[in-house]
């Protein structure tokens, strides 16, 4: 089997995935945790990660993922809106970003969906004491609609990209 990488590539695996390298040069078959890594970093690249900030850890074997129950905050018509982050999910070309948010005196669950690239595309919560009160209904009548999608952008979707 051969692959085609370029130059760039090819040094950060050497940083981040020598021994695997070391293996794979003397004919050694991979182990399932070295594909992993090399799985891993691919799917970095794919999501616009660069070689460059390409970490692993063991974690991630593990499906721990360190961005969860991080808290992002922002006020409405003076009024706290706070989204704490609970899983990422792929999705073909959309990145979907779960998590609960309270506002008002309310708990909605919902996801906050991107294209691939990190744009937001739309998001839905659901009130957790009454399915039929949608959040976003309650922000457009409010006059907010446009600016929760900013902080949604800005502040959750730029900081939970990998």
């Amino acid at each position: 089997m051969k692959y085609i990488i370029t130059e760039n590539q090819y040094r950060q695996i050497v940083e981040n995935v020598d021994d695997i390298l070391d293996k794979i040069s003397k004919g050694e078959k991979l182990n399932s945790s070295d594909r992993r890594k090399l799985n891993f970093f691919q799917k970095h690249l794919s999501q616009g990660g660069n070689e460059t900030n390409f970490k692993y850890s063991d974690q991630d074997d593990y499906g721990v993922d360190e961005r969860e129950g991080k808290k992002f905050t922002y006020e409405l018509n003076g009024k706290p809106l706070t989204f704490t982050f609970s899983e990422e999910n792929m999705d073909g070309d959309k990145v979907e970003y779960f998590g609960e948010i309270r506002f008002d005196g309310d708990e909605f669950l919902g996801v906050i969906a991107t294209d691939s690239r990190g744009y937001l595309i739309e998001y839905d919560f659901y009130s957790v004491f009454d399915e039929n009160i949608r959040l976003q209904d309650i922000l457009k009548e409010q006059g907010v609609d446009d600016e929760t999608q900013n902080f949604f952008q800005e502040e959750v979707i730029n900081s939970l990209k990998m």
